[in-house]
């Protein structure tokens, strides 16, 4: 499947399978209210569904598509490939510079993962992918502020939130889908961490996902059926 966006209006070209109706169904989106939401990081960026929400969403901000399948980040590029404020990376998202293979569960888009070779022992790798952190890619990319960090990584949060955390601190909502069931433990680590960084969160629960919206940004949660452009968000005040 490829989306083309086109002046204001988007399509479908080959196959469309189930993500359309990912697409369509009820959700939710960050009211900005006062402050503007400008840099958005979509960690495990699959091919992309999440991404198009936040462009439809957020048309002015900044998003960085974080995606380690090689075949899921190509139809990243091509279906954001008219779009100059959305970035595909194609990296493993992790916490230090290691040696990390490419797993994947099957043929699903979706089955792809990430992890050092001494965890996985005899299992074989499909491939070899390079890592950037989470520092890293704040500084390569001069982003001082993350409003909206998306994290979907299938079990890898544990060794995200393991070290190398200063990044924290510049996070103003964090979106994870409880990776328990691929790490056991890794929502418990992740609430300690941000403990450990004296960092206060409300908390809101989104369909299988946590939503954290920093205590000092006057942001909300809001349930909404398809997408909310810029333009019914003006309507609407």
């Amino acid at each position: 499947m490829s989306l083309r966006i086109g002046r204001n209006k988007f399509y479908f070209r080959g196959k469309v399978d189930g993500v359309v109706s990912h697409f369509y169904s009820v959700g939710y989106y960050i009211t900005e209210n006062d402050k503007a939401i400008r840099t958005i990081i979509d960690l495990g960026a699959n091919i992309g569904s999440e991404t198009f929400k936040f462009f439809i969403h957020y048309p002015e901000a900044r998003i960085f598509a974080v995606e380690a399948s090689t075949s899921n980040s190509s139809l990243l590029l091509r279906t954001f490939q008219d779009i100059p404020n959305v970035t595909v990376i194609n990296k493993a998202i992790w916490c230090n510079d290691d040696d990390i293979s490419l797993y994947s569960r099957s043929e699903d888009p979706q089955s792809f993962f990430v992890s050092s070779p001494d965890v996985m022992g005899s299992a074989d790798p499909i491939g070899k992918v390079e890592t950037i952190t989470m520092n890293g890619l704040v500084s390569h990319y001069s982003i001082s502020e993350i409003d909206i960090l998306k994290i979907d990584i299938e079990g890898a949060e544990r060794y995200l939130f393991s070290e190398n955390l200063e990044w924290l601190n510049s996070v103003n909502c964090m979106i994870f889908e409880i990776p328990d069931a691929d790490a056991p433990y890794t929502t418990q680590m992740i609430f300690k961490r941000l403990s450990e960084f004296n960092l206060s969160f409300r908390s809101f629960i989104c369909s299988e996902c946590l939503v954290l919206i920093k205590s000092t940004v006057n942001w909300n949660l809001k349930s909404i059926n398809g997408y909310l452009t810029s333009r019914d968000r003006s309507l609407q005040k």
